[in-house]
């Protein structure tokens, strides 16, 4: 058989043919077998029928009957050719080879033509297992070779009005018919392309042309009648479109092709869907979000890999299931009774899920849940499309506890300020209040005396209040250090029952008895700690049990708790603390409920400030207490021996304060201030000169021969630091006293690294400053 020469080397139709045949159980995807103008049947080995097409009986005008198991002699479906095809059936079994003919029988009178092809299956080790067949009707075909000039007229005519691009080509000839609406779905006119079989191979893309070439060659090869493919051809504006083709084939009776009929059509835009059907599926597909679809029950039908990933569970364990296999119990059946009655009416909703997974653990998931409608809007399926939230819902958990602290903590410090203001209004009422009914006049020397007393009490107590401010600022922002050296026990304890017997005396409290206690075992004296913190931490103790204690006794003692912690306490009888309120008690800003009965106020600091200074010192500290029955606080720190230090000859203080012939130089920007000091110097003859600035002093001394210098260190213009270090770059001998308001340790260090001598605090006492002078001025 001679082929058409082609532009293309290389490609020869008649060479091979692709077919859509039937073999074994299963068909080509898409492949419907009873849309089909033939109809396939299989036997087994044994001739017997094991499968038909539906349009079989209809395609051989023959009456429905039960076929399968039987062979085509029991069916009768053939007539009178019954016996020569399972005859046929024998030989293809026989031979192995596949089979081709054309037959004809009687039907109402008339022949009935159909083909009838048979083709071996051999499993591997080539034996025939059974036989495909595929039997055609040809009684078209028939009249058509009888009329062909007839009907070739009549399928030009039809090939011009379908909507499918029409070709027709002689396999034995280069010329191929290419219809009208062919030429027009590429955008040509009709005598813009030729008829001809290269015209088409030209036009295939190349990614496809290869492809497209064997499986037309394929097709000629093989006894198919039909087969189906898509390629894309060039379309007149440069681009390509995608077709499908439907090709038939004509064969003579040894089964060569030769003519072949097709039609093309344009699935340009179906093509476009499937890209966008494959790009979306695999979006879902990829997606990190958790993608579920149920049908109308809530059975699982489809999810994607994320919502594997959060459930836990594997896929063959999800197929069937209900998506209430993810229920944790949290939710109340209420609130699943209102998503369905809100997505069975088509709306979407939108919630959150505390679920749980495979494993148990629990998490939560931002969910929205929607309805999927057919082409008539009625629901088929739900769509939950979901987001896990689990570390959202943790923060917005924290933000809650976060807002509820910061509520409890505003309140409290409302309330801490509205204490401070009352314990520092308190006092400056006494200073005000007494100080007025002094300038007053009228007044006995007894009065005059009771009411300075009072005006000093008043400022040592607000004086501490501002020193617990201070103390408990620098805690909290843990810029407060103790300053560690040799701390004697003994002393210590001898110097406190001497104050806590004066703090006894002073609010009036003789029916408390004071009891002191000390290990019976002995131990090492001296240890390493802050004496004075020390210090302050007991006699804060102390004066809380004092406030809540009328009567029985106040216990202060230590004893070893082991070779390295020594254990402090301070035990009454008093109140006791409401066991709510225990936890509470080292909370500056949460005052135990019964301080308000506290007839002596506090402003409540004590026990915060020994707190962070026990923790400062290395230990930590606890409280037990019954209400009404008494407390008791014990604090650890660290026991830490060290050798007793050196004595030192204590200095020698005077009380014959004469500065004759002494000139003392008071740097002091404040009036008041410069008028107290002025006045204490009044008596011991002393030479003052007053600066009111940094610039002042340092041109006062230069210009003067002075003695001593009292230098305060917050000045306008330079301040005390910066005039102390410039009168040192000239004179390193003169004493220079500092005086601040600066209490901090800190602060006192810094006086010192300037070049003061010593330093003051403020407010600086009488007595306390004469010393001072006497002993750089004698």
């Amino acid at each position: 058989m001679k082929y058409p020469k082609k532009k293309r080397a290389g490609f020869h139709p008649g060479e091979s043919a692709e077919r859509k045949s039937f073999q074994g159980n299963t068909l080509p995807d898409g492949f419907d077998l009873n849309n089909n103008p033939e109809a396939f049947v299989r036997f087994d080995k044994d001739r017997q029928h094991t499968f038909y097409s539906e349009n079989l009986l209809p395609l051989l005008q023959h009456e429905p009957t039960k076929i399968i198991g039987k062979k085509i002699t029991e069916s009768g479906y053939l007539r009178e050719l019954s016996e020569e095809v399972d005859h046929l059936i024998e030989l293809v079994i026989q031979s192995k080879k596949p089979f081709f003919n054309e037959f004809s029988f009687l039907h109402n009178n008339r022949p009935f033509w159909i083909s009838i092809g048979f083709t071996p299956e051999r499993n591997h080790e080539n034996e025939v297992i059974a036989v495909s067949g595929v039997i055609r009707d040809i009684n078209e075909q028939k009249k058509l070779e009888k009329n062909y000039a007839n009907k070739k007229q009549r399928y030009k005519l039809t090939a011009e009005a379908s909507e499918y691009g029409v070709w027709d080509w002689v396999v034995a000839d280069e010329a191929m018919h290419l219809s009208r609406k062919w030429k027009a779905l590429l955008g040509y006119y009709p005598d813009e392309l030729e008829d001809k079989f290269s015209t088409w191979t030209d036009l295939i893309h190349p990614d496809d042309y290869n492809r497209v070439k064997r499986t037309f060659e394929n097709f000629l090869k093989s006894s198919a009648l039909i087969f189906e493919s898509e390629f894309r051809l060039k379309h007149k504006d440069g681009l390509y479109r995608w077709f499908k083709s439907r090709v038939a084939a004509l064969r003579d009776s040894e089964g060569n092709a030769v003519r072949v009929l097709g039609t093309n059509r344009d699935i340009t835009v179906e093509k476009k869907h499937e890209g966008d059907l494959r790009m979306l599926h695999q979006a879902i597909m990829q997606s990190p979000v958790p993608i579920v679809i149920t049908d109308l029950e809530g059975y699982i039908e489809f999810f994607n890999p994320a919502y594997c990933k959060i459930t836990g569970y594997r896929k063959e364990e999800l197929v069937g299931k209900k998506t209430n296999i993810q229920k944790s119990g949290y939710h109340p059946t209420t609130y699943y009774k209102e998503l369905w009655d809100t997505i069975t009416t088509g709306n979407e909703w939108v919630g959150e899920f505390k679920n749980r997974n495979k494993n148990g653990k629990v998490y939560w998931e931002l969910a929205s849940i929607s309805s999927l409608k057919d082409e008539h809007g009625i629901i088929t399926n739900y769509l939950k499309i979901s987001e896990e939230i689990t570390s959202l819902k943790r923060l917005e958990d924290d933000l809650r506890k976060s807002q509820k602290r910061t509520r409890i903590e505003n309140q409290s410090r409302t309330n801490f300020m509205a204490n401070m203001s009352h314990e520092i209004r308190t006092p400056i009422n006494g200073i005000i209040g007494f100080s007025e009914l002094l300038k007053a006049g009228d007044l006995t020397q007894d009065q005059q005396l009771r009411y300075a007393d009072i005006i000093e009490e008043s400022s040592r107590y607000l004086l501490l209040l501002i020193d617990d401010i201070i103390d408990i600022s620098k805690i909290e922002a843990n810029e407060l250090k103790v300053k560690k050296d040799a701390c004697s026990l003994t002393n210590t304890f001898n110097d406190l029952s001497v104050q806590f017997q004066q703090m006894m005396e002073r609010k009036q409290k003789e029916k408390i008895e004071i009891r002191f206690r000390k290990p019976k075992l002995k131990h090492h004296d001296f240890i390493f700690t802050d004496t004075k913190r020390l210090k302050q931490i007991l006699v804060n103790l102390f004066d809380n049990a004092l406030k809540f204690t009328e009567s029985g006794y106040i216990e202060i003692g230590y004893q070893l708790l082991n070779k390295n912690k020594l254990q402090f306490y301070v035990e009454d009888t008093g109140q006791g603390i409401p066991k709510d309120q225990v936890k509470t008690i080292f909370n500056r800003t949460l005052q135990h409920a019964h301080s308000l009965k506290d007839r002596e106020g506090g402003a409540g600091l004590g026990l915060a400030i020994s707190d962070g200074l026990v923790k400062l010192l290395g230990g930590s500290m606890n409280v037990k207490s019954v209400e009404n029955k008494g407390s008791i606080f014990y604090f650890t720190i660290p026991y830490d021996k060290i050798s007793a230090p050196a004595k030192t000859q204590p200095k020698k203080t005077t009380n014959d304060y004469n500065f004759e012939n002494c000139t003392v130089l008071i740097a002091e920007d404040v009036d008041y201030n410069y008028e107290y000091l002025f006045e204490i110097l009044r008596d011991t003859k002393a030479n003052v000169l007053w600066a009111k600035d940094g610039i002042d002093a340092l041109n006062l001394y230069s210009k003067n021969k002075v003695d001593l210098i009292l230098m305060d260190i917050q000045m306008p213009e330079i301040d005390g630091y910066q005039a102390t270090r410039t009168i040192r770059q000239s004179d390193s001998g003169i004493p220079i006293i500092a005086q601040t308001a600066y209490a901090m340790s800190d602060e006192h260090q810094k006086c010192l690294d300037a070049g003061c001598n010593e330093v003051l605090c403020k407010p600086i006492k009488m007595k306390e400053l004469l010393d001072t002078l006497a002993n750089y001025l004698k």
